[in-house]
């Protein structure tokens, strides 16, 4: 079943949800990740860009979970979580590959 999950960046814990299975399940089973700006309501794709635009050009709908992670982008927590995205799901579409 797809959904929608929000969740603070604060949830993944200290060492990229390697070591939290349930976390790590969690990014793990997403097919987009979406870092949401607490601050400026502004969102990045993290992970599935691929995904989105593929359900843009196809002009349907389509079941998808997706994760978005609250945090300040201000912060280091944005690059924290692209490293995360990284280590869970083998690539990230911010940042350098």
């Amino acid at each position: 079943m797809a959904g929608e999950t929000r969740i603070p960046i604060s949830a993944l814990g200290d060492d990229f949800g390697v070591d939290n299975s349930l976390n790590r399940d969690l990014l793990n089973r997403a097919d987009v990740i979406i870092a949401w700006d607490v601050d400026t309501q502004g969102r990045t794709v993290m992970y599935g860009r691929d995904t989105l635009m593929a359900i843009v050009e196809a002009g349907e709908s389509r079941d998808v979970n997706v994760v978005i992670v609250e945090l300040d982008a201000d912060t280091e927590e944005l690059d924290w979580l692209a490293t995360a995205v990284r280590v869970v799901k083998g690539r990230c579409d911010y940042g350098p590959p």
